[in-house]
């Protein structure tokens, strides 16, 4: 069974796994933004739910981008996971021009609720669903192999699309990166395969999209639907 959730994402642009193309004068700006990012990621307990443990902090980003169309701006985005899931998605930024401050931005990737702690301080508490899956009934069987999956993943990916409107009200067609920012397996949770991608704007990530293959592996590598 393949199952997906969507959420808007936080604004920027970044290529998966890479730093974005710079000048070298740019350079030191992108290093001091990640400095700054990676130090402020590492300040936030996150709880999900009724645990006591805090999430584990993914502490390499999955996304490093910049948005040259604002002013010059370098922002990082982490993952906070459960065994290897995402249930929290930050994108930290530092601003050099036109402006100079800091701007912290997160979403919910669960359906249980979130206290968030930053310097030791309550800053954001949730009791509302941050992402609800729906199955993908026209979705294939599932594949045998983790390769494979992936492979059905990356094709029913292909049929998710958005738009988003700019402040002067013209409409943009958003594209999706082919290539998932971020995989993950949590057997023991049923969860076989799961990827997030990204729609954007150019390179610009406005939305996320989760995508999941649920079921459970049976003798001879094959897998069956959960129940």
């Amino acid at each position: 069974m393949f199952l997906a959730g969507t959420q808007i994402g936080a604004s920027g642009t970044g290529s998966p796994g890479r730093t974005p193309k710079e000048a070298p004068a740019d350079r030191e700006q992108i290093e001091a933004a990640f400095k700054l990012a990676q130090a402020a990621a590492a300040e936030y307990e996150i709880r999900v739910g009724e645990g006591d443990k805090a999430l584990d902090l993914q502490r390499e980003p999955v996304l490093r981008w910049s948005n040259p169309s604002v002013g010059v701006v370098h922002g990082n985005v982490f993952l906070w996971t459960r065994d290897g899931q995402p249930l929290i998605v930050g994108s930290l930024f530092k601003w050099f021009t036109p402006f100079t401050h800091m701007s912290h931005e997160f979403q919910s990737l669960t359906d249980e609720s979130i206290d968030c702690n930053f310097h030791g301080k309550p800053v954001w508490k949730t009791s509302e669903p941050g992402l609800q899956f729906s199955d993908l009934p026209k979705a294939p069987a599932l594949a045998a192999t983790a390769e494979q999956r992936l492979l059905q993943i990356k094709q029913l990916a292909k049929d998710f699309a958005g738009s988003k409107k700019e402040r002067d009200g013209t409409q943009v067609e958003l594209r999706l990166l082919p290539q998932p920012i971020y995989r993950y397996a949590v057997p023991k949770k049923g969860i076989l395969n799961g990827a997030l991608f990204t729609l954007v704007h150019g390179t610009d990530p406005e939305i996320f999209v989760l995508i999941e293959a649920r079921g459970e592996t049976v003798p001879g590598g094959n897998t069956r639907p959960p129940g």
